[in-house]
This record gives structure tokens, C-alpha cells and sequence, in this order.
């Protein structure tokens, strides 16, 4: 942050009664995956989540026009699910996951949004989710605990994850 950028939010924060904006995004890259948002305003909050769409323009159209419509010189803090690709996965869709990897980092490197990267078992583990011995069973754990985070999401199996990483990073992005 210049000194410029400190300046304007000091003066931001005391001209204005209510805390700063922030927006808390959480990404799950997956194909099934999608975007989680949060945004705090003091006692106010919104909350988003949008399903992964395989057209790139409308992502980012969709995460720009998030970022562009808060006024006020939001704080923008942003998680993405550091994953990689597993054994026996076929070549073609270990390419396809590296390559939906890499246009996340330089998506919201191109929004000049910062972010840093946070594993699976990190956000889970802070949302105490237990072991399950299928993976249904953990995805469906993990979306009722995500539908009483955001209530006014419709929420599906889709944006669970990216919506708890968006409130893991509410509750830690300082602490990573």
C-alpha cells in the first residue's frame, strides 16, 4: 500500500462512522467448484456465491463487476483452495485442472486483488469437520454447515466449499 492509498483510507475511516468495507472471497477451483463472497460493512453483511461456469469471461466479468460496485475503497481479502492433481487422474483432466488453477492466480492478479493460497485440510480443519468415510458424506456435512453461514444463499453442493473458505478467510486472512 503507497502512501497515497493510507492517506485516503485514514481519511476514509474518520469521515465515516461505520468500519470500512471489506470483501472476504473464497475459491474452490474444481470444476464443481465456484466463488464464495462476503461483504462486511460493519453490522451489515452480504453474502454471494456463484457456480463455476466454464466461459472465463463471465467469471471474471462476475468477480470484477463484485469488486467495482463497492464504493468506498473496499479491502479486498481473497482464499484459493491450494490443491493439486491426484494420483491415477487421467492426463486430460489434470491439465484441465492445472490450466482452471492458473486462470484463477491470473484472474485476480489482473483485478489486483491479492490472495493467498489455503489447503483443504486447513479450512476444514477450522470449521472442525470430521472425518467421513465417503465423500458424499463430507461434501453434504460441509454444505449444511455453509447454508447456516449464508442463509440467503440457495446453496448447493457447488459452492459449499468456496463459501466456508470465504468465511475461513473472514475469520483468519490476517492470521495465514
Amino acid at each position: 500500500m503507497t502512501d497515497i492509498d493510507k492517506d485516503v483510507h485514514s481519511f476514509y475511516n474518520k469521515n465515516k462512522k461505520t468500519k470500512m468495507k471489506e470483501v472476504f472471497i473464497g475459491i474452490d477451483i474444481g470444476k464443481n467448484g465456484g466463488i464464495g463472497i462476503i461483504v462486511d460493512h460493519g453490522k451489515k453483511s452480504y453474502r454471494r456465491a456463484v457456480k463455476y461456469i466454464p466461459d472465463h469471461n463471465i467469471l471474471r466479468d462476475v468477480l470484477e463487476n463484485i469488486t467495482d460496485s463497492i464504493s468506498g475503497y473496499p479491502q479486498v481479502y481473497c482464499l484459493i483452495e491450494k490443491v493439486h492433481s491426484m494420483p491415477k487422474q487421467g492426463v486430460k483432466s489434470t491439465f484441465s485442472f492445472g490450466e482452471n488453477y492458473g486462470f484463477w492466480k491470473g484472474l485476480l492478479c489482473g483485478l489486483d486483488i491479492y490472495y493467498k493460497e489455503i489447503t483443504p485440510q486447513a479450512w476444514m480443519k477450522h470449521f472442525n469437520i470430521p472425518k467421513f468415510k465417503s465423500k458424499k458424506d463430507r461434501k453434504n456435512y460441509i454444505k449444511a454447515l455453509a447454508q447456516k453461514k449464508f442463509p440467503s444463499v440457495g446453496m448447493t453442493l457447488a459452492v459449499s466449499d468456496a463459501c466456508m473458505i470465504a468465511q475461513y478467510c473472514k475469520d483468519n486472512f490476517y492470521d495465514i
